[in-house]
């Protein structure tokens, strides 16, 4: 009764590679450490991304394999490309939406709904306040101060 099944190491395993996937593209791009949910979500969405072209390709090579090479014709290539440019403006749409717009606005809020209200009722005294109210840091997923 005191072991751990395959399920519970495997998902152990996945969640703390996708972190640290997550981890590495962001110490490409960012000069400070990001919150893990960041990390877990990012890492989510590249190992998604890879698993989705992986299964296309293998339905493409079977499809190729079993029926041959499928005629080439212009409105077919145009539609194609019209449903994939598509795709990628709502793909983009949502990544600025959820991923800026959305953690700015929540932001905000808990800035002039909780520390403005608070520094205003206790005045310059902010030992009174909580540290994470007054933390600015933590709005933006940069950790807490």
């Amino acid at each position: 009764m005191g072991t751990i099944d395959t399920n519970t190491k495997l998902l152990s395993l996945l969640s703390c590679l996708l972190v640290l996937m997550g981890r590495s593209i962001f110490a490409l791009v960012a000069q400070t450490q990001v919150h893990d949910v960041y990390s877990f979500v990012t890492g989510a969405y590249i190992i998604n991304s890879l698993w989705y072209i992986q299964d296309w390709a293998i339905a493409k090579s079977h499809t190729f394999s079993t029926e041959g090479w499928p005629a080439v014709e212009s409105p077919v290539i145009v539609d194609m490309a019209r449903k994939f440019f598509k795709d990628c403006a709502t793909v983009l749409y949502f990544a600025i939406f959820l991923g800026v717009i959305t953690p700015l606005l929540m932001g905000l809020l808990a800035e002039l709904f909780l520390t403005v209200p608070l520094k205003a009722a206790f005045g310059s005294d902010n030992s009174l306040i909580l540290p994470l109210v007054t933390s600015s840091e933590v709005y933006l997923g940069l950790g807490s101060s």
